[in-house]
């Protein structure tokens, strides 16, 4: 390689947090980050949210976040992804107990709202994990999505799992779902 040229990305390397949130990036661009992500080593957050990374984004990136040494927090929420890539960045993370979230969670919200934020199967599944360990979330808003049928199955378990959860909206526009006491059949 050439000796001065250190990144492709205009990276320093030193970076502790990445916001590429809304940058229009494509697969191509995963492609040149992920080896990027490998060797950073104070880098532990980066959101990637809002953009077109599909699948093939997703397959350069999950070997850089599963490799990565510091990585705590990663957004990957409508990116483009299909439940293929959702499935393997969902086994990174599992098999990585320091990444904490694929969604930009802290785990400490109290409300979140996904409101027509245009989330899909993918995107409820990276959801569907952390929603069951959010001991603090008390409303959460998915109305007027596209998580279909699909992302419903994966969301399901852990919507009934969260004991905190008092509200939710979901699928129909307006509709509300009020839990104090699960339902019969949860």
């Amino acid at each position: 390689g050439h000796p001065k040229l250190k990144t492709l990305c205009g990276l320093t390397h030193e970076e502790t947090q990445l916001n590429y949130q809304g940058k229009r990036l494509g697969p191509g661009d995963a492609m040149l980050l992920a080896p990027e992500l490998q060797v950073m080593p104070s880098l532990t957050k980066i959101s990637l949210a809002k953009n077109n990374l599909g699948s093939e984004g997703a397959k350069a990136l999950a070997p850089a976040i599963r490799d990565s040494t510091s990585l705590t927090s990663v957004n990957l929420l409508r990116t483009g992804l299909d439940t293929k890539a959702a499935s393997v960045l969902l086994k990174v993370k599992e098999e990585k107990p320091t990444l904490r979230t694929l969604c930009g969670l802290t785990h400490a919200e109290t409300k979140l709202n996904y409101s027509g934020q245009d989330l899909w199967p993918a995107d409820a599944m990276l959801l569907a994990p952390e929603i069951s360990v959010m001991a603090s979330l008390t409303s959460i808003n998915l109305s007027d999505n596209l998580i279909r049928s699909e992302g419903a199955k994966a969301l399901a378990p852990a919507l009934r799992d969260n004991a905190s959860l008092t509200e939710l909206r979901c699928f129909a526009a307006g509709t509300v779902w009020w839990r104090v006491d699960p339902p019969k059949g949860w």
